[in-house]
């Protein structure tokens, strides 16, 4: 038996014993929502379910979110006296039958209202947007919540009262509350979080279109590079059935890609390279899927050779998906030659030692800040 073989039976023999249904998975935000926006009045927070609902600024009960798949448009048919009471403080007259997140005119309500909330501001927008298996209040440093204040504080310290941040909060999936074998949860959760990515990317191009600042500013960790390149770009990165709903998007007009210019700094991200920046040009004008020339994002990539996720062998990433932009030298050249002759618009900073030797085998969000040296360059890359 060769040795690839080998990992295919080991990794059917994990998934056959695991007993976790992926409904225990999903991140439900009702309670975290309040929390966090309680806690920090100054910062902005958007929260999505894993379908790219936007949440209301109305309470969510979370069990019974879970109990309707964590959908909150699933939420809404369950509980119309909830839905009706939402539509009344949005001054919208309840459609209980245009729920879905394209059409639902409670969606462009909630996205409209966000934007005129942040156009408010005369301060630049800064935006945060944290991976997959990133649980907001997991108990230790790594939560998403702890690297989205992390990454302020730092932010804030070099460049002070600059920036208006605005913290993404998104269903990647966690295992916090799962089963604990090694390879079960990742898997279930790496194939979900990457369609919940998606559509969360495509509802932030909507919010993206309507704001009027000039240049935005965007730092993602792992997973959250696929967000943010699916909100500027088309990317086909899906299959099957959702990547017929990824194209069916490319031609509609309310996911029109943005016209603004937006600096992006990508930490550890965890998706391909070449494969994903050929199609940079690819955007939607006026409900069109086009090859443009326009050139108004520029991306930094936060590159390291010894990340313990990104770097995964080659057997497993055919289950877990490529992450190679983040680890591999051979990727990083390779998208980097896609814009050979497009000044600025494809840099990186090589974070794989922190000083002298000692390599950085991590892949923690907060690790990548306390790279110092590295994480100072990276910043000036990316707002300077």
């Amino acid at each position: 038996m060769n040795s690839k073989v080998k990992v295919a039976v080991l990794f059917s023999f994990v998934l056959n014993i695991s007993c976790n249904s992926i409904d225990r998975l999903y991140i439900n935000y009702g309670t975290v929502k309040k929390q966090f926006e309680s806690a920090n009045s100054n910062v902005a927070m958007i929260f999505f379910d894993r379908k790219g609902n936007m949440y209301p600024d109305y309470p969510i009960d979370d069990s019974f979110l879970r109990a309707s798949d964590s959908r909150l448009e699933q939420y809404y048919e369950n509980d119309s006296v909830t839905y009706n009471a939402i539509c009344k403080q949005y001054n919208l007259k309840p459609d209980i039958h245009n729920l879905s997140v394209t059409n639902s005119p409670l969606q462009e309500a909630l996205i409209s209202r966000k934007a005129s909330q942040l156009n408010y501001s005369e301060k630049e927008i800064f935006f945060i947007i944290h991976g997959y298996n990133d649980h907001p209040s997991k108990p230790d440093d790594d939560s998403s919540s702890m690297g989205m204040k992390k990454t302020r504080e730092w932010i804030e310290s070099h460049y002070p009262n600059r920036f208006l941040f605005v913290e993404v909060y998104w269903d990647g999936l966690s295992r916090q509350n799962g089963n604990k074998i090694l390879l079960y949860n990742p898997v279930y959760i790496w194939d979900n979080a990457q369609a919940s990515a998606s559509n969360t990317g495509f509802e932030l191009r909507r919010l993206f279109s309507k704001l009027n600042k000039k240049k935005k500013y965007v730092l993602t960790h792992s997973l959250g590079a696929s967000v943010i390149t699916t909100a500027l770009f088309n990317v086909e990165k899906l299959k099957n059935a959702q990547l017929n709903e990824l194209k069916m998007k490319f031609e509609n007009p309310v996911y029109n890609t943005p016209s603004q210019e937006f600096h992006i700094g990508m930490i550890a991200p965890a998706i391909p390279g070449e494969n994903t920046f050929l199609e940079y040009h690819n955007r939607t004008i006026k409900g069109k899927n086009i090859r443009t020339t326009d050139s108004n994002y520029f991306f930094i990539t936060g590159f390291n050779s010894y990340d313990p996720v990104n770097s995964k062998g080659y057997s497993l990433s055919r289950f877990l998906g490529s992450t190679t932009l983040g680890c591999k030298r051979n990727e990083l050249e390779k998208t980097r030659r896609i814009f050979m002759n497009e000044d600025f618009i494809f840099d990186y900073e090589d974070f794989s030692y922190f000083d002298g030797n000692r390599k950085q085998r991590s892949h923690s969000w907060l690790k990548y800040i306390e790279n110092d040296f590295h994480f100072k360059n990276f910043a000036e890359k990316l707002i300077e």
